[in-house]
């Protein structure tokens, strides 16, 4: 990490796709179908529970994580766990912050801005940007 900016050498480059419930995440097949046309690019999604009525998860080629994920059984890195059994488990919103070279949060809707400037941090989305350090780009 140089200046609060991480670097990855070799290897693909990840993205962490955030979408939220603007209207606009009509278009997030056609988004995340244009990032994996990039070499070395790897993404997965992280969305808000609204955004899923412009679009259907199941749809895409890549991981689609949710609030709930966060909560529930898993096997995101590894074998299918209970998550927060004790204090040095995994904890999604970190590991994914982990994973990420960039946090891409498109579309950024008016409610998830107001809980990034408020410091709220009520859903798997809005947590993801304050566990880590990288890198995050907002377009509404």
């Amino acid at each position: 990490m140089e200046d609060g900016v991480r670097v990855r050498v070799g290897g693909p480059f990840h993205v962490l796709l955030g979408v939220t419930g603007s209207v606009a995440a009509l278009k997030v097949p056609e988004l995340v179908g244009r990032l994996l046309e990039l070499p070395g690019v790897e993404v997965k999604v992280v969305t808000t529970d609204h955004a899923k009525h412009f679009f259907s998860p199941d749809a895409l080629p890549v991981v689609v994580l949710s609030d709930s994920d966060e909560w529930e059984v898993r096997s995101f890195a590894g074998p299918c766990m209970l998550m927060w059994r004790q204090r040095s488990d995994p904890v999604l919103h970190i590991e994914l912050r982990r994973w990420a070279d960039l946090l891409l949060i498109a579309p950024l809707d008016a409610n998830t801005l107001g809980k990034l400037a408020s410091g709220i941090c009520d859903n798997l989305l809005v947590r993801a940007p304050v566990a880590e350090h990288a890198s995050c780009v907002c377009a509404s």
